[in-house]
């Protein structure tokens, strides 16, 4: 799980997001086995944290999307496309949504398992 990736990227559905941007974070939580790693103390038999984050950033500072669960849809696509990786969770959080009333942020969660 890597958790809290911060960045600041252009998707919403009002104009303003999309033209002034603000502020995301991004957990992304992937089921796995981790015996192979655990035995053999070799990344190439786990799931590198660092080619999630780069899914992450690649898919929130690539595109310009009305909705954030699509975001979390390519990310999930892609993460789910890694050696091995059995399940996703991932959630997308605006801390500075435009809506109206006092809250810490928005946030949407999809889970994918792979076929």
């Amino acid at each position: 799980r890597i958790n809290n990736m911060k960045f600041f990227a252009n998707h919403g559905v009002a104009p303003e997001e999309k033209s002034v941007g603000q502020n995301f974070e991004v957990d992304i939580e992937v089921s796995t086995s981790l015996k192979a790693a655990a035995t053999s103390d070799d990344l190439s038999a786990s799931i590198d944290y660092s080619v999630l984050l780069t899914i992450a950033k690649e898919e929130i500072l690539g595109h310009k999307y009305d909705l954030i669960e699509t975001v979390a849809e390519k990310i999930s696509s892609r993460v789910l496309a890694l050696n091995g990786a059995r399940a996703t969770t991932i959630r997308i959080r605006k801390p500075n949504a435009p809506i109206e009333g006092t809250f810490d942020y928005v946030e949407i969660q999809i889970t994918r398992e792979s076929i």
